[in-house]
C-alpha cells in the first residue's frame, strides 16, 4: 500500500507544461499577458512572446526561427497559429525491480482569431488517456476553447473551457499544488472569468461550472478569487481562494504564492495551499529554487510537501530532487529530472527519472 501510495505521488511531479514560464519575473515580466493571450499564462503566444523565445530563452537562434512554424507558414494578422507536441521517458527504481515507460502526453494545434477587443482562442489534438483500452483514447478533442474580450486595457472577460486560475501557472502543472488539488492538464473545467491586469495587480474572479458537456468527468463548481501584486520589478506576491463542491462534499482552498527574481539568473517559485475537506486540513506546498548560468540552461532544485489531515499522525511525504532544463533554440523544451519521495520516519526512497521532450510550433 506504501509503495501504490508513493507512486501516486510521484506521478504529481511528472511534467506537464503548458509552457507559461513565470521564471521569466527574473527578467522582470510579471504579468502573463505580455507573452501569452491567455490571461493567466500559458497556451497560445503573442508575437512579442514568440520573440522573447528567442531573444531571453533560448540558447542559439537565427532571425525569424520563433515565428509559427518556423516562418514557413505565414498567416494574416487575425490568425495566429501554434501548437504543442511532448512525450516523456520514465523510470522508476524500486528496491526489487525497474520499470521504463514512454508516454505520449500531448499533441495540440491551437488557434486565436483576433478581431479588435475579441479574440477567439480554441485547440484540437489527439486525447491521450492512461488506459490504452480507453475508447477514448486517440480520439479527437479540444483541450480548451473560449471567447475572450478586452472591455478596456484592464479588464478582460474571458468564457468557455479553460483552466480557471490559483495560484503560480507553472510549466509543471502536475507538481501537488496543481495534480494535488486536481487542477493538472486535462483538468480543464467550463469557467466565466473577469480579470484585471495593470503593472502593479492581477485580479481574478472566476466561476466554475465543472463539465456539463461529460458528466462522468469533473463536475466540481465553485469559484475562485485571487490577486497578486508586484513589489518589485522582478517580485511579485499574491493569495488565492477557491471554493468547491459536487454532490453534497465541498472545499475550501486558500494559499499564497510568490515569485522571486533574486537576480538575471537566480530566481524562485514558492507556492503554499491549504485544503479544508471533510472536516479536516491538507497541505500541498511546493518550493522551485532556479539557476540559469547560460542563456537557455536552468539547474534547478525543488521540495515539495503533501500532507493530509494535518490534525492527525498521517504521513508526511516529501519530494525533492534536482533538475536540468534545456532550451537549446526556439521551439524546442527538453528538461530530465530526478526525483526522491519519501515518507517521514521512514528509510524507504523511491526514485523517479523523467525525461520529458516538447517541441512547440
Amino acid at each position: 500500500m506504501k509503495t501504490l501510495f508513493l507512486t501516486l505521488i510521484a506521478v504529481l511531479f511528472l511534467p506537464q507544461t503548458s509552457f507559461s514560464l513565470p521564471e521569466l519575473v527574473r527578467h522582470g515580466y510579471t504579468n502573463c499577458t505580455t507573452c501569452h493571450h491567455s490571461p493567466n499564462g500559458g497556451g497560445i503566444f503573442t508575437q512579442y512572446g514568440r520573440a522573447l523565445t528567442a531573444e531571453v530563452q533560448s540558447t542559439y537562434n537565427s532571425e525569424g526561427e520563433s515565428d509559427f512554424a518556423y516562418g514557413l507558414v505565414k498567416t494574416p494578422k487575425w490568425l495566429e497559429m501554434g501548437g504543442n507536441f511532448r512525450s516523456i521517458v520514465t523510470r522508476q527504481e524500486y528496491p526489487n525491480e525497474s520499470l521504463t515507460k514512454f508516454i505520449r502526453m500531448q499533441a495540440d494545434l491551437e488557434t486565436a482569431l483576433v478581431f479588435n477587443k475579441l479574440k477567439i482562442i480554441g485547440t484540437v489534438g489527439l486525447q491521450d488517456t492512461d488506459y490504452p483500452s480507453d475508447p477514448t483514447q486517440g480520439a479527437f478533442f479540444s483541450r480548451r476553447h473560449y471567447l475572450l474580450y478586452s472591455a478596456n486595457p484592464n479588464l478582460t472577460l474571458r468564457a468557455g473551457k479553460f483552466m480557471h486560475t490559483f495560484g503560480v501557472m507553472q510549466p509543471d502543472h502536475m507538481v501537488p499544488t496543481r495534480q494535488g488539488l486536481g487542477w493538472n492538464i486535462g483538468s480543464e473545467t467550463y469557467n466565466l472569468e473577469a480579470s484585471w491586469i495593470n503593472e502593479e495587480w492581477n485580479l481574478f474572479a472566476t466561476g466554475v461550472f465543472g463539465r456539463p458537456d461529460q458528466s462522468t468527468l469533473n463536475r466540481e463548481t465553485g469559484f475562485s478569487l485571487n490577486a497578486s501584486r508586484k513589489l518589485s520589478d522582478t517580485y511579485k506576491a499574491g493569495l488565492n481562494y477557491f471554493h468547491g463542491s459536487e454532490n453534497n462534499d465541498s472545499r475550501h482552498v486558500i494559499g499564497m504564492h510568490v515569485l522571486a527574481g533574486f537576480t538575471p539568473k537566480l530566481y524562485l517559485l514558492k507556492e503554499t495551499n491549504f485544503e479544508q475537506k471533510d472536516s479536516q486540513w491538507n497541505l500541498y506546498n511546493f518550493t522551485k529554487l532556479g539557476y540559469e548560468p547560460t542563456q537557455g540552461l536552468h539547474f534547478n532544485l525543488f521540495l515539495g510537501a503533501v500532507a493530509s489531515d494535518l490534525s492527525s499522525d498521517t504521513p508526511i511525504y516529501y519530494i525533492y530532487g534536482p533538475a536540468i532544463q534545456y532550451f537549446p533554440r526556439p521551439h524546442i523544451d527538453l528538461q530530465l529530472t530526478y526525483e526522491m519521495i519519501h515518507e517521514r520516519n521512514s528509510s524507504f526512497v523511491k526514485k523517479w527519472l523523467t525525461l520529458m521532450m516538447h517541441f512547440y510550433l
